[in-house]
């Protein structure tokens, strides 16, 4: 009826209609319908009234709340298809998930893409695709450097160790051992060295130090046998040609 008495213009009753609506289908779960209704509603009164309106900004926290419970449904469907041994599609439901988070927080920093970022590196990881999931990590890691400021936390703990992880199965073992090594040393600075997550990283960080001692020894030997099979020796003939 509003649409029809304003010809589809924007005005704040259309908005209030859209808000109204998109109230009812989150009340029913329904929360693709209402975030299209709470967007639209956002949208006119933006255009109306500014970022800085009051309904302009009560509309934009429904919206949000909306958009995170799409994001949290997205999560929940991606670890159901885990359980299936289904990665392809839980792929699809964690990039989902942080666009939905990307969408609320754009580029700003937030622990729940943080997560986002980490899930979707550990599905290429599982994948060993291992370029794409050090490049997620990366981008979780500087999320939770950003929003810890530096200091020593588990969640930047937990993002060194799995990049150090997905570089012990690139076989880069140098730089595996450094991204180790940093993620155990922070989670004793955190008082966290005998957590479960602690003592994977300290055997990831072990096997790696064993194999990095084992490639050291065949690379000397190897280097002892090419120097003395390439070393001139004298012998009689040579003696004989003086």
């Amino acid at each position: 009826m509003r649409l029809a008495l304003h010809k589809g213009e924007t005005h704040a009753d259309v908005a209030m209609s859209y808000g109204a609506l998109a109230a009812v289908y989150k009340r029913k779960q329904r929360y693709k319908e209402a975030e299209e209704h709470y967007r639209k509603a956002f949208e006119i009164f933006r255009n109306l009234a500014g970022s800085n309106d009051k309904r302009t900004q009560r509309v934009k926290k429904n919206l949000n709340e909306v958009r995170q419970l799409l994001a949290t449904q997205c999560d929940n469907a991606a670890k159901a298809c885990l359980k299936k041994q289904d990665a392809k599609q839980a792929l699809v439901h964690y990039q989902e998930a942080l666009q939905r988070r990307k969408a609320i927080h754009g580029e700003q920093p937030h622990a729940s893409m943080a997560t986002s970022l980490n899930n979707l590196g550990r599905i290429y990881k599982k994948q060993a695709q291992y370029n794409k999931a050090l490049a997620y990590y990366g981008q979780a890691l500087n999320m939770h450097l950003a929003l810890h400021k530096g200091e020593a936390h588990p969640d930047v703990a937990m993002s060194y160790g799995s990049i150090g992880a997905a570089l012990k199965n690139q076989e880069a073992y140098a730089k595996a051992e450094a991204y180790l090594h940093k993620s155990f040393e922070m989670f004793e600075r955190c008082g966290k060295a005998d957590s479960k997550a602690s003592q994977i990283v300290k055997q990831h960080l072990d096997e790696v130090r064993k194999t990095l001692i084992v490639l050291s020894v065949v690379y000397f030997n190897a280097l002892h046998t090419f120097t003395t099979n390439s070393t001139p020796r004298y012998t009689a003939q040579d003696e004989k040609r003086e």
